[in-house]
């Protein structure tokens, strides 16, 4: 959905566009909302933020959340919603969310990156780093953004491990509550039926982990 703002002028009448900025404000009292961010495998970023934060995203969606944040959102929304969550405030468990989730304070913005069924995991500048900031001295806030988005589609992406090992097959696999494994006669074309089917499978169960095994 787009806005449509006119302008009237002496002379002329302006109108032009502005994207819809896509922030959710999240409840740390909503169990079933944070279930579904943190746990149902869709990828959330979420950004935590203070009472006085909320607030004012709630007179203005996006208003409040970090400059590089609300660069990114554009390009973000196509591959994760984005929240903005009060950490401090308790969860119905009793801890709150930055107890919860270890979470390191002094790291601005507070970013919390969950998908795919992993556990949530904050993300901190060494992690920007890896996706195009290592030779940039001085960083500005217009390619920050970049590098968070190449992180945030990174870490959204889901594929299926192909598993030639047994340890990998426990570490991946066995271990995780969820996993789907597809035993394989041989190796298989990206552009088969049966890898567009796990594909579609893969992105229609976020929360399951897939693995396939070469039976031959």
């Amino acid at each position: 959905m787009r806005l449509l703002i006119a302008l009237a002028l002496p002379s002329a009448v302006l109108a032009f566009s502005v994207p819809e900025r896509n922030v959710e404000l999240l409840s740390p009292t909503n169990a079933t909302q944070l279930k579904a961010v943190f746990f149902s495998g869709d990828p959330w970023l979420v950004q935590c933020g203070s009472t006085e934060d909320l607030a004012a995203a709630a007179v203005a969606k996006g208003l409040s959340v970090h400059e590089v944040v609300e660069l990114a959102l554009p390009k973000l929304s196509p591959v994760a919603r984005v929240g903005l969550l009060d950490c401090t405030k308790r969860l119905p468990s009793g801890k709150s969310t930055r107890d919860r989730f270890k979470l390191d304070a002094g790291i601005e913005p507070t970013l919390l990156m969950a998908a795919n069924g992993q556990n949530p995991v904050q993300l901190t500048p060494s992690m920007l780093a890896k996706h195009g900031l290592g030779t940039v001295l001085f960083p500005s806030p217009r390619q920050l953004s970049t590098a968070l988005t190449a992180l945030v589609r990174s870490r959204s992406e889901k594929k299926a491990l192909s598993f030639t090992k047994s340890e990998h097959l426990h570490q991946h696999c066995l271990k995780r509550k969820y996993c789907a494994l597809v035993l394989m006669p041989r190796e298989i074309s990206p552009q088969s039926d049966s890898a567009r089917t796990l594909h579609k499978l893969l992105h229609e169960f976020r929360a399951v982990a897939f693995g396939t095994v070469n039976a031959a």
